[in-house]
């Protein structure tokens, strides 16, 4: 019988009517409704698995549904809410270095196995410290060939340096002051005052600054790297290496038919006038300080 609007329910105001159901009062860990939600769960995915039952949100955002951007928004507003009232509080907040390491305080764990002994106690660090130095070394004696030495001083060669020197800077200022033009690499120097920098010449060397037209090369060498006689009386062996190269590199350019000046580091800090002059003759400008 269909129901009709100002008919009373048989049931009103009667409590009881219905049985109680199987499950009240019980929970998830009772043997019996753990067993009913396994046995559902199951069905579940069955009738997932055949296409049967589809989620509901399954491919839909809170962009595109309005349903889930309705309940998005519920959910964000009752959780400010909390917060505002003080009902829901972060569990970490206020907390600092919560994360204790599991050494924190604990000394020795890690013990060296070599603690407490040297070479002339123990047999495998005598060992260990000979095999850096002298005949225990497996490279002792030995060099490169001489095509291997070869690609490293092409290798050497085909490199680029960023880093300019302080020195570098200023005599590039005074250049540029000149109305020299600075060019990236040689093929671009076109013109009577151009010039590159840090570019390979003759396969033999790298200069600070090249003028190819004139066949001018500038060299700005640091007083401790290229080993200054007038403010280090004694060289150590990388000043003297250092030196040799220097004057190798300028005979073999000299040779070639080339004019190379090198300039000390002090010098041109202290004396900025005679220093342009110098530059100036040597390139060939007319001066007016």
């Amino acid at each position: 019988m269909a129901f009709k609007k100002g008919n009373v329910p048989w049931n009103k105001g009667k409590k009881g009517v219905m049985p109680t159901p199987w499950n009240k009062g019980l929970t998830k860990n009772d043997p019996k409704v753990a067993k009913a939600c396994h046995k559902m769960s199951q069905t579940k995915k069955i009738l997932y698995s055949a296409g049967k039952l589809t989620v509901w949100n399954k491919g839909k955002n809170k962009f595109i549904d309005k349903r889930l951007a309705q309940q998005g928004n519920a959910a964000s507003k009752t959780k400010k809410i909390k917060f505002a009232a003080g009902k829901v509080i972060i569990w970490n907040k206020g907390k600092k270095n919560m994360q204790i390491p599991w050494n924190k305080g604990r000394v020795g764990l890690q013990k060296a196995w070599n603690k407490g002994l040297n070479k002339e106690i123990s047999c495998a660090i005598h060992k260990q410290a000979a095999s850096l130095v002298g005949s225990w070394n497996v490279k002792y004696g030995k060099e490169h060939a001489e095509n291997r030495k070869a690609k490293i001083r092409a290798a050497r060669l085909k490199q680029s340096f960023d880093k300019v020197s302080s020195i570098e800077h200023k005599t590039k200022k005074v250049l540029l002051k000149l109305g020299c033009q600075e060019k990236q690499t040689l093929n671009e120097c076109n013109k009577w005052l151009d010039f590159a920098c840090q570019q390979s010449i003759e396969g033999t060397c790298v200069p600070d600054f090249v003028f190819p037209l004139q066949s001018l090369v500038i060299n700005c060498d640091g007083d401790y790297w290229h080993g200054n006689t007038k403010l280090f009386k004694k060289l150590n062996s990388m000043q003297k290496e250092r030196k040799y190269k220097d004057k190798t590199q300028d005979k073999s350019l000299e040779e070639k038919g080339w004019l190379v000046l090198r300039f000390w580091e002090h010098f041109i800090k202290d004396n900025e006038e005679r220093y342009a002059r110098i530059l100036a003759n040597a390139l060939e400008i007319q001066l007016t300080l």
